[in-house]
């Protein structure tokens, strides 16, 4: 499925750039757009003039600039410094090997002040992926300078210090999550199926969703699709853009699994949830649920502290 394309035309200085991913503002005044492919704009929302940054020298053939909060790759301020997020570019599976994944740096630090960037000497390694060629996707979420990452189809979490660029790799333990597996990714005849068999194969099999760090309770959340499959008389491409429920995890300061649970089918929307002082934000209005209504937001907070 393609991402929404959305024009903005700057009426000022006359141009018109075209994006499938979600504007970032770095201040009141001014936004970053990544566009479709390696260029991003640094756009002020007054004056005439603005910044394109042309990414592909970093990375010719891997580079391409996303933030998607929905599936928590949202881009990160750190000082002066904006966290870009790059999709790992393949036209097969089997262009995925351990040579490419050593070539993809999935995380671009850009300074905004004095216009330069640099790649985070940070990659996944085939350990990322259970040691199989799987989907590169992974999620992402910061608490000021350290990142968190984790790939679609693995219990490995990692944690990048921005400042020095130590790396560390937890294991995150589940009691609920079934074993990642592969076989949609390595399924050899997926053009010769329909829409509906390939999502159905797609949502057989578990994947995480997001992560999140909370800050005001030193624990960190984890949301996991089960890999439970599309209810029957249900259509897959429908449900794959909201499945009827997700593994909520929930881990200490020292990443041991501290509580775990399964949420009820359609309370839920597995792709939307934020942190505050309060706790854990869920919306639940799901948009399948009998009682849902479109011209309401429904948000529920959990305290998951001793």
């Amino acid at each position: 499925m393609k991402s929404p394309s959305v024009n903005i035309f700057l009426l000022k200085g006359n141009h018109s750039i075209k994006f499938r991913v979600e504007p970032y503002f770095i201040s009141k005044d001014t936004v970053i757009i990544p566009s479709s492919g390696p260029i991003v704009y640094i756009v002020p929302i007054e004056g005439e003039e603005f910044k394109k940054i042309n990414l592909s020298e970093l990375n010719k053939d891997l580079t391409h600039t996303i933030s998607l909060t929905r599936n928590t790759k949202p881009m990160h301020k750190w000082n002066h410094n904006l966290i870009l997020n790059q999709h790992f570019y393949y036209r097969f599976p089997s262009e995925i090997t351990k040579e490419s994944l050593k070539g993809f740096f999935p995380f671009i630090e850009y300074n905004y002040t004095d216009n330069t960037y640099k790649r985070i000497p940070f990659n996944f390694s085939f350990e990322s992926f259970d040691e199989e060629v799987n989907d590169p996707t992974y999620k992402v979420t910061f608490n000021e300078n350290i990142l968190y990452t984790i790939t679609s189809y693995s219990n490995i979490l990692y944690r990048v210090d921005l400042k020095d660029y130590l790396i560390e790799e937890i294991n995150l333990k589940t009691n609920l999550i079934p074993s990642f597996t592969n076989s949609y990714f390595s399924k050899e005849d997926k053009l010769g199926q329909s829409l509906d068999s390939n999502m159905d194969l797609y949502l057989s099999e578990p994947q995480n969703l997001g992560i999140l760090v909370d800050p005001y309770r030193n624990l960190f959340y984890r949301m996991t699709w089960p890999g439970s499959g599309v209810p029957e008389d249900v259509s897959p491409m429908k449900f794959v853009i909201t499945p009827s429920h997700f593994i909520l995890s929930v881990y200490d300061e020292n990443f041991e699994l501290k509580y775990e649970f399964e949420l009820p089918e359609y309370d839920y929307i597995p792709h939307q949830y934020f942190v505050s002082e309060k706790g854990l934000h869920l919306f639940g209005n799901h948009p399948d649920h009998p009682d849902s209504k479109e011209d309401q937001i429904l948000i529920h907070t959990f305290d998951f502290s001793d």
